[in-house]
């Protein structure tokens, strides 16, 4: 009898060991550090870094080299405002979104307000 309950105890402890309270996903009050991955439906992947006074949005396509265009930005959570460095009269908008349990997404938005790209952060 003593033998049954140890291996009821023990599974019910294995039954229970993954359970936990779930991570919160919220948007972040900094951008800085942060890597982020899209695509355009197609096979061109993209790439956004964040540093702490300028970003770098890499297209990675294959047969291709890399196109690399550095940006200044001004975040002001959730909204995201972008200039490019070497043409200050282009300038993308964005916002961040979140379920608040898998994911982070951030929307790219041209002058025209038409959805540029998509970028996500997946937990």
């Amino acid at each position: 009898m003593y033998r049954i309950m140890i291996v009821f105890a023990l599974a019910g402890m294995t039954f229970f060991a993954g359970c936990g309270k779930k991570t919160a996903i919220s948007i972040p009050e900094s951008l800085i550090g942060t890597t982020w991955d899209g695509n355009n439906g197609g096979v061109e992947r993209f790439s956004l870094v964040f540093a702490a006074d300028k970003c770098t949005l890499t297209k990675s396509a294959p047969s291709q080299e890399d196109e690399v265009r550095v940006f200044d930005y001004r975040y002001e959570r959730p909204n995201l405002e972008m200039t490019d460095v070497s043409n200050p009269e282009k300038k993308l908008t964005g916002k961040i979104y979140t379920d608040g349990e898998s994911y982070l997404c951030l929307r790219l938005n041209n002058a025209d307000n038409s959805v540029v790209l998509g970028f996500w952060i997946v937990k």
